[in-house]
C-alpha cells in the first residue's frame, strides 16, 4: 500500500444554510476504508458513530470492506449533488456503497430536517451470506431503537443523529456499555439462485431529540 493511501481522508458533508448537519469521513484503516459519522454545528464537530471493520480473513465482515473511494458531482433527472462511490471485496463477495447528500427531507416527526446522508449499499454474493449489513460503534453515548418509528436515535434524549433504515433492520448490542454497537442488517437475504445481489439502504440525519425527550415534553405539559 502506498504512503499516499495510508494518509488519505475523504469526506462528504450534508449541511444546512447555518452550517448544521452531518458529515461522513472515510479513513484508510489497514487494508480498507473505515468511516466516521460526525454531527456538525458550524465550527464544532463531534464524532457520534464509527464503522466496525472486520479482519482480512473475514468473508462476511460486520461492515462492507471498501478499498476504493471516489467523491464527485453528479447530475441526473432525479437529483444532483456530491456523492461518494466506494467498492471493495472480501472472500467471494463484492461490495459497493454510494453515499449521497439529500435535501429537504422530513424527519420521523414530520418536521423539515434540512439535509441528510443517504447510504445505498449492495453486495454481489456467490454463496449464502452469514451476515450482511453495516455496523457502527456508538461513541460514548447511548442509543435507542424505536420500533414504532423504525429508526434509531443517538442519543435517545437530546440533539444528535437519527438513523432511518430502508430494506434493513436495526438492532443494538452491548446496549448498557459506554460504546454500544448499532447494526443495520440487510433484510432481503432469501436467495432463489446464486450468484445474487443483495441491497440495503439507510439515511443518517440530525435529530433534535429522540423518543425519550419527546416523552418528557409530553409529561411536562
Amino acid at each position: 500500500m502506498s504512503e499516499h493511501r495510508a494518509n488519505t481522508v475523504r469526506e462528504l458533508s450534508a449541511l444546512n444554510s447555518d452550517g448544521v448537519g452531518v458529515r461522513v469521513r472515510f479513513v484508510w484503516l489497514g487494508d480498507r476504508y473505515s468511516h466516521q459519522i460526525e454531527a456538525v454545528d458550524g465550527p464544532l464537530t463531534r464524532k457520534v458513530l464509527e464503522s466496525v471493520e472486520g479482519g482480512q480473513e473475514a468473508n462476511w465482515p460486520p461492515s462492507p470492506p471498501l478499498q476504493h473511494v471516489n467523491i464527485s458531482w453528479i447530475t441526473s433527472d432525479t437529483q444532483h449533488g456530491h456523492v461518494a462511490m466506494l467498492v471493495g471485496g472480501a472472500g467471494d463477495g463484492h461490495w459497493s456503497m454510494c453515499v449521497s447528500v439529500r435535501d429537504g427531507n422530513k424527519d420521523v416527526f414530520n418536521n423539515t430536517s434540512g439535509t441528510e446522508l443517504f447510504f445505498d449499499v449492495a453486495c454481489r454474493v456467490h454463496d449464502v451470506p452469514e451476515f450482511l449489513g453495516s455496523t457502527y460503534r456508538v461513541q460514548f453515548q447511548q442509543v435507542v431503537v424505536s420500533d414504532s418509528l423504525n429508526c434509531a436515535f443517538v442519543p435517545p434524549d437530546g440533539p444528535g443523529l437519527v438513523v432511518v433504515p430502508q430494506d434493513a433492520q436495526l438492532e443494538v448490542k452491548d446496549r448498557h456499555t459506554q460504546s454500544p454497537i448499532l447494526r443495520c442488517k440487510a433484510t432481503e437475504t432469501r436467495l432463489k439462485e446464486l450468484p445474487a445481489t443483495l441491497r440495503w439502504r439507510y439515511a443518517i440525519r440530525r435529530s433534535t431529540g429522540g423518543p425519550l425527550r419527546i416523552a418528557v415534553k409530553k409529561r411536562s405539559k
